[in-house]
């Protein structure tokens, strides 16, 4: 559960970068590739040897459980504040990696609030993210578009 969590987390950030680069019919196909791709690979990670029906079924839950996510993550930077520009930005993305480590800390040990699974949770987070440098993988799907 925690790794389908730090999944649909990154799934929402990856779609979030996109939403500011790419039209919406580059979206589409992004979200076309992606979700099939992750989704069973995500399933096939833990349940490869399962009948292939089963695995059916845990894709679609999967899918779901994305979809409440996505709205989750969303709902997270849905708050009004005075600040502007980057520091507005800082403070969406502050609550967002917030709300990754709250859900992480309530699967690894039933309180969203244990500060030792949220700091660690942020910091390994934040860390990946920059790794991934989203910005310039988004760039290089729009400059193919």
């Amino acid at each position: 559960l925690i790794f389908y969590e730090f999944i649909y987390f990154f799934l929402h950030m990856t779609m979030r970068q996109a939403f500011a680069a790419l039209s919406a019919a580059r979206l589409e196909e992004l979200q076309a590739y992606l979700g099939p791709l992750i989704s069973s690979v995500a399933i096939d990670s833990y349940f490869a040897h399962w009948p292939e029906d089963r695995k059916q079924r845990m894709i679609g839950e999967f899918y779901e459980k994305l979809n409440e996510s996505e709205l989750e993550y969303t709902e997270s930077t849905q708050f009004e504040t005075d600040l502007e520009g980057d520091e507005r930005m800082k403070a969406k993305l502050k609550a967002l990696f917030m709300k990754l480590a709250s859900n992480v800390a309530n699967w690894a040990v039933d309180n969203e609030k244990d500060i030792a699974v949220v700091a660690l949770v942020i910091k390994t987070a934040i860390s990946e993210w920059k790794n991934m440098k989203l910005d310039a993988l988004v760039a290089d799907v729009a400059a193919k578009a």
